[in-house]
C-alpha cells in the first residue's frame, strides 16, 4: 500500500515557492505544503504572498484540482501554525473563497 505521495511542481502540484515540494503521508492524513498556503491567526487557511509563490493565480488554479479530493486532517504549512483538525475542509474553504 502506498502511504507516501510526494507532489512535485513541474508535473502534479504547481507549488513554485522556495520550498518547492508538497508531501502528502496518506495513511496520518498529514499533508506537509512548505510555502505555497499559510495559515491565518483565526486559524482559516490562506494562499501565500506573491514572495513566497512565483505564480500565484496558476498555484490557485492548479490547488484546486488537485487539493480538493485529497483527505488530510493536519496541514503543515512552511511558516505559521500548523492546523491540526479538519485541515482538508479548511482548505476546501479556502478553494471556495477564491474560485
Amino acid at each position: 500500500m502506498k502511504t507516501v505521495k510526494k507532489f512535485r511542481p513541474s508535473n502534479d502540484l504547481h507549488a513554485r515557492s522556495h520550498a518547492g515540494k508538497c508531501l502528502l503521508l496518506q495513511q496520518k492524513r498529514v499533508l506537509f505544503l512548505g510555502d505555497t498556503i499559510i495559515t491565518e491567526s483565526n486559524g482559516n487557511a490562506n494562499y501565500s504572498s506573491k514572495s513566497m509563490s512565483y505564480d500565484l493565480e496558476l498555484t490557485k488554479k492548479s490547488f484546486e484540482t488537485r487539493l480538493k479530493d485529497l483527505d488530510f486532517e493536519v496541514m503543515l504549512p512552511g511558516h505559521r501554525p500548523a492546523i491540526t483538525s479538519g485541515a482538508s475542509a479548511k482548505v476546501k474553504e479556502l478553494i471556495a473563497r477564491s474560485t
